[in-house]
């Protein structure tokens, strides 16, 4: 967590100069750890809605903690995943910020975690345009691109994600692929790709 710490609020990786006449409206934190990112975006944007979506129940209790103070953070327990299904962490052996997830096949509801689609949570959160979408995922990414994101992406203003190639092989291909199908800023920063709309500049 100090590492990550560091990465949000010292090296400031997930600052960008958002140069549009639209608002920010809705950001979406997909693997919100313990809530740095999303206490980042609600000083930068006190008028947006943060949905923080994170699979750990250990990290999700100081996901809760750490955010309290804020009103426009929205803390789900769960993951956002390419299609609606039960899932479990499948290294929790690993470092918290590295766990990856996967279908859960059996009915074990003591491991079992609430994967979401994009479409659910927008629907739950009545979101018509993502003004954010930060994606740190841990190689869930390239299913995330690879299947039904025409029904979020055209939605979307700008994606800051993190790529694990390195976790699931073939990654960065989907994802540049899914994202030449619209015209895009892309820079990166850190360990972090954000790609800005051109049609919002």
């Amino acid at each position: 967590d100090p590492f990550i710490f560091e990465q949000v609020f010292v090296e400031q990786q997930y600052k960008f100069e958002y140069k549009t006449s639209k608002a920010v409206k809705f950001i979406i934190d997909a693997g919100a750890n313990v809530g740095l990112a999303a206490i980042y975006f609600a000083t930068k944007y006190p008028e947006a809605q943060i949905i923080s979506i994170e699979p750990d129940s250990g990290n999700f209790a100081m996901l809760i903690k750490n955010t309290s103070g804020y009103k426009n953070i929205h803390c789900v327990l769960g993951a956002i995943w390419d299609k609606s299904e039960n899932l479990f962490i499948q290294n929790k052996e690993e470092f918290s910020a590295g766990y990856m997830m996967e279908s859960l096949k059996e009915a074990d509801s003591a491991i079992a975690v609430k994967g979401y689609t994009v479409t659910e949570i927008m629907e739950k959160y009545a979101i018509d345009t993502i003004s954010i979408f930060k994606i740190d995922i841990e190689g869930s990414e390239k299913a995330l691109f690879e299947n039904r994101s025409e029904e979020w992406l055209p939605k979307t203003d700008v994606i800051i994600a993190e790529l694990h190639d390195w976790l699931t092989p073939g990654t960065s291909k989907v994802f540049f692929n899914t994202m030449s199908k619209y015209d895009w800023i892309t820079y990166i920063r850190g360990e972090n790709i954000i790609s800005i709309k051109t049609q919002n500049l």
